[in-house]
């Protein structure tokens, strides 16, 4: 006799549902291709994360596995996927195919492609900066290399303005570009701790129209 197991899907079937509509792993796996001999496509590794995250009872990158294990897999990522194959290898190699291709361009090409569709875009864009702040030394030994794509190697995790009233405490910025209405997200990019808005602002116009 056949068995039946039961999985419950709780509110992680409306993210995976979003996730779907929206074309968030077509879209990746548009940009970042997909290698026939990988079972997890870096698009459907990426709406892994994201489930993983909106979830209460999320786990760690290299727990990845043990989060969806009382989940079905098959029916949220909308493909023939188990547990067992969301390893911490699996996700953390689509990790780097992001860094490779740029963590921001990915991002902003991804969440234009969204706005277009589902006419979100607005005529006015407003662009604003925070801070996250960290505890630990962070030091850097190589924090001005820049790789390939023109991103910088590491962030500088260091003092600066602090928008969350803690200078005693190291940081990084991270600055986001909204649109339209319902303050779409079109662009996101993480930025020195100590750098100024006076000059990031700049910067992240010039980029984005290069971008777009």
């Amino acid at each position: 006799m056949d068995q039946i197991q039961t999985f419950p899907l709780d509110h992680h079937g409306i993210i995976a549902a979003v996730c779907k509509d929206l074309r968030i792993a077509e879209r990746i796996d548009g940009f970042l291709g997909v290698h026939e001999k990988r079972i997890v496509s870096p698009g459907q590794a990426v709406v892994a994360k994201i489930i993983n995250g909106l979830g209460f009872t999320n786990r760690r990158l290299y727990l990845t596995h043990q989060f969806f294990a009382s989940k079905p897999v098959g029916q949220l990522l909308d493909a023939d996927i188990k547990a067992t194959d969301l390893s911490d290898y699996t996700l953390g190699h689509a990790l780097d195919q992001i860094a490779k291709f740029g963590v921001t361009d990915l991002f902003a090409k991804v969440a234009f492609g969204i706005a277009v569709d589902h006419d979100l875009l607005g005529r006015l864009n407003h662009l604003d900066t925070t801070t996250f702040s960290v505890t630990g030394q962070y030091e850097s030994d190589n924090p001005e290399e820049i790789k390939d794509n023109g991103e910088p190697n590491e962030l500088k995790i260091t003092h600066g303005h602090s928008k969350d009233h803690r200078p005693d405490l190291k940081q990084v910025v991270l600055s986001l570009v909204v649109n339209g209405p319902g303050s779409m997200p079109l662009w996101m990019e993480a930025l020195d701790g100590n750098s100024s808005d006076k000059t990031s602002f700049h910067e992240t116009i010039k980029k984005m129209i290069i971008c777009g």
